[in-house]
């Protein structure tokens, strides 16, 4: 079939979420150059999609499942039937896409794939989500460099090097990390009816504290409002998340601080920070600043009804415009802190890992190379249909209402950012901003130090269950702290936690003796 190869477009959907840094934050993609047919003339990378001349490749197409997390959307299974005339052109593959829910839902449900050893081909890991430590050292995820080598030449190409370095476990790396990035500044994000309309300064930057006057104040002027400090069960606690590299995984809580001298691992939860910020939190939850369900729930509803306050975001160049597209009422924001790091943890803050299941391994990374260096196939996958979902104009997208409604994509989880449409809102200079924005990150002092704990797995699974129980009730002021952390580090300690925490310690001190620190 013939294509149009148009500017595609560029949705940068950031998430709270982000995040390591407090969750979940989404973000956005570029623009394209000029249209060709898809016989006469490539997008850009095509020209280093791979030709496999394996049998099959005369045969019948292979179909890449690939498992994604984000909100669950209407049109996903027209956009792949559209995607896949395209890919089976290209590389004799199609592509069928499943995504599940943020939180919980993701996790549990890709658990249940993994362990159940289901084949699939592609899957969504981060360091907040599906961790990618712990299912390398499951095994769950392939080996990645042979394979990028030989059919994904132009990942390598493109991607800046500091993601692939940085994500390898002994040497190697067991997923495609996407290219965006490297810091993000930790934000507080506002609703900006709602500042305007009680005149709120938010001009410097701000501490968690010091957002009470202004919490008291919506309160008491919205009698209405769904949420005033927007939590959610991935949330982490503000400008702690700047301080502290997690050093194995978000779900134990042992830490290396940013400006740490000794490169020592210790107990995130005895920080005076941090048990300021659960005083903070509790006290917020008791005056109804939070919803009482915020440990479990995972609703966005309040993008849509504009019934929110405050929340946190990862800030990066665009962030405002991005978050302003998704939302009922305009969103603007202001550092909780004026650091940039570039963590381990942000590096690894969203890939794309093929599965130790997968019946044709160099198919799926023919497919990674596309969605990271074809623009058709990346903003297809990210935006939906031209004229469909989106139109574009002067060059710059314009999302239709089923783009709004029916395929509003996580951008930030589906590859290459930087081939990516600009939206009419965004500065012509967005990528430059990008490029000064990472050049200005401080880097974490264990930047490139993975784990493998595979010699205390059976400890690391007990403390990620313990994790789970205690970790979202205690950061959310859902129960009071001073009594459930000592309940949480009496379960860790009887499970482990000094060996994991003894094993971590060396390895750092090996990584930090090799590498001259």
């Amino acid at each position: 079939m013939m294509y149009k190869l148009t500017k595609t477009k560029k949705a940068l959907t950031l998430m709270l979420a982000t995040f390591m840094l407090f969750a979940v934050l989404m973000s956005g993609c570029g623009s394209n150059d000029g249209a060709a047919s898809g016989k006469d003339k490539t997008a850009a990378g095509d020209k280093t999609a791979v030709k496999n001349e394996n049998t099959e490749d005369k045969g019948k197409p292979y179909e890449i499942m690939w498992y994604t997390i984000g909100s669950p959307q209407k049109d996903i299974p027209d956009v792949m039937e559209e995607l896949s005339k395209y890919t089976k052109e290209k590389i004799n593959a199609t592509v069928k896409m499943t995504q599940f829910n943020w939180g919980d839902d993701y996790n549990n449900k890709m658990n249940v794939i993994i362990s159940s050893g289901e084949p699939y081909d592609l899957c969504f890991t981060c360091s907040w989500a599906n961790q990618y430590l712990p299912n390398v050292a499951r095994n769950a995820f392939l080996p990645v460099d042979d394979l990028l080598k030989e059919y994904g030449k132009g990942i390598i190409e493109s991607e800046n090097p500091l993601f692939l370095e940085a994500n390898k476990v002994n040497g190697k790396l067991y997923a495609i990390p996407v290219n965006k990035e490297l810091s993000a500044q930790s934000r507080w994000l506002f609703n900006k009816t709602l500042v305007e309309k009680y005149k709120l300064d938010i001009s410097k930057p701000l501490t968690l504290e010091e957002l009470e006057p202004m919490l008291r104040t919506v309160k008491e002027g919205e009698k209405d409002i769904g949420d005033l400090l927007v939590v959610r069960n991935d949330f982490n606690l503000p400008r702690q998340a700047d301080d502290y590299e997690w050093a194995a995984g978000t779900s134990i809580p042992m830490v290396v601080p940013m400006s740490t001298k000794d490169y020592k691992v210790i107990e995130y939860f005895e920080q005076p920070d941090v048990l300021k910020s659960l005083d903070t939190m509790r006290k917020y939850f008791n005056a109804g600043y939070i919803r009482k369900d915020a440990a479990t729930s995972t609703d966005q509803d309040y993008k849509k009804t504009g019934k929110w306050f405050v929340r946190i975001g990862g800030w990066l160049p665009g962030a405002d415009q991005i978050w302003s597209r998704e939302e009922k009422d305009p969103v603007v924001s202001t550092p909780i802190t004026g650091d940039l790091y570039i963590s381990g943890s942000q590096l690894s803050g969203s890939m794309i890992a093929i599965s130790a299941t997968s019946k044709n391994p160099e198919k799926s990374m023919e497919f990674l190379n596309l969605l990271n260096t074809d623009k058709f196939v990346r903003n297809m996958v990210d935006s939906g249909i031209e004229n469909v979902h989106y139109k574009m104009e002067n060059g710059k997208q314009i999302d239709l209402e089923k783009g709004t409604n029916d395929y509003n994509m996580p951008s930030f989880s589906l590859g290459n950012r930087f081939i990516c449409n600009l939206y009419q809102d965004d500065p012509d200079d967005l990528w430059d901003q990008y490029k000064s924005f990472n050049d200005s990150g401080i880097k974490s002092p264990i930047l490139g130090f993975n784990s493998n704990l595979d010699g205390v797995k059976k400890e690391v699974a007990a403390l990620s269950n313990i994790h789970a129980e205690f970790y979202r009730p205690i950061v959310t002021g859902t129960v009071d702290y001073k009594s459930y952390l000592p309940k949480y580090m009496d379960k860790m300690n009887s499970n482990g936690y000094d060996a994991v925490k003894k094993e971590l310690q060396k390895q750092i001190d090996e990584w930090k003796a090799a590498n001259g620190k």
